[in-house]
């Protein structure tokens, strides 16, 4: 062993090497990483929205009174929504009503009501459970993330049931 000297540690070149590696795998590795955070989203403002409609159709049969879920800023989704015990049917929240919960939605995310209709054939984007635990306006909602292609649709019928469905978000 005498005259034998032991290198310690790394030499430039390996660790120059080992670094392009790891810079090679991160960049391989980010978009990727994008798409998952784009899905969570998309997946958690669904079952925010879909767990605020269980509410809504709940509520109705429990207090026997018309409850209604629309959005916090006119037809825009995206802000936020309430539930309220909607007790003039108008579908906004007024001085009369109860506030039963209020919802923020999740940052880049879009919400787009599409295809409401009420049992009266007016056009709205508000959904009213009755006390009976039918909706009285249906309809779906298109959920997206910005520049993401996947989202997910969430489709309310008639008798007030709401299911969540894969969707292109470039197509909607």
């Amino acid at each position: 062993m005498a005259g034998r000297t032991f290198q310690a540690g790394f030499s430039l070149i390996e660790m120059l090497i080992t670094l392009s590696i790891v810079g090679i795998l991160s960049g391989a590795a980010a978009p990727a990483f994008n798409d998952v955070l784009a899905g969570s989203r998309v997946e958690a403002s669904t079952g925010s929205l879909e767990a605020s409609l269980n509410l809504a159709r709940s509520e109705a049969i429990t207090r026997g009174a018309a409850i209604t879920v629309a959005a916090v800023s006119g037809d825009d989704w995206s802000t936020g929504w309430n539930t309220f015990i909607d007790r003039d049917g108008n579908g906004v929240l007024d001085a009369g009503d109860e506030l039963i919960q209020l919802r923020s939605a999740q940052a880049n995310v879009s919400i787009e009501a599409v295809s409401f209709t009420s049992d009266a054939n007016v056009n709205t984007s508000v959904i009213t459970y009755m006390a009976d635990g039918s909706a009285r306006s249906r309809g779906t909602f298109n959920i997206c993330v910005a520049g993401d292609a996947e989202g997910q649709r969430l489709v309310i019928s008639a008798v007030g049931r709401s299911r969540p469905a894969a969707m292109s978000c470039a197509a909607s």
